[in-house]
């Protein structure tokens, strides 16, 4: 048995090719018989309608140009700013790169000195020690 999907489909096929099989180029059919026309007298022309001319209308008076606004001269903008340097030594944050987690003893001498910055140049500190490590080993 077939599908309902496919009945549809077939459905609306054969709705499309009716359609287009009863009109070519917006015609009727030539295969059809035409609708009969009715005979008797034909209806009057309609009369022309004559539209009234519009009254003309007045030219406006030109008003004067408005006057250029002052130019002013491009703002330069603020140069960023350079990225914060560590007041540390690095040799000695060289040993936090190195030691990791493992020392308990070496890494409170790496916290107590990074405590004392803000948390953004601390970071700066660690990555230009890790960036010095990294060239060196």
């Amino acid at each position: 048995m077939a599908s309902k999907q496919a009945m549809n489909s077939a459905l609306f096929s054969a709705l499309v090719v009716v359609v287009l099989a009863s009109a070519v180029n917006g015609q009727l059919n030539p295969c059809q018989a035409p609708a009969p026309t009715p005979t008797g007298t034909p209806a009057p022309a309609p009369a022309p309608v004559v539209t009234p001319t519009p009254a003309p209308t007045p030219v406006p008076t030109p008003s004067p140009a408005p006057t250029p606004s002052p130019t002013v001269a491009p703002v330069n903008p603020p140069s960023p700013t350079p990225p914060p340097k560590c007041p540390l030594a690095l040799i000695n944050l060289k040993a936090c790169i190195s030691v990791g987690l493992g020392n308990p003893l070496l890494n409170q001498a790496c916290c107590s000195q990074l405590s004392s910055l803000p948390s953004d140049t601390a970071a700066v500190c660690l990555c230009e020690a890790s960036k010095v490590n990294a060239l060196v080993n």
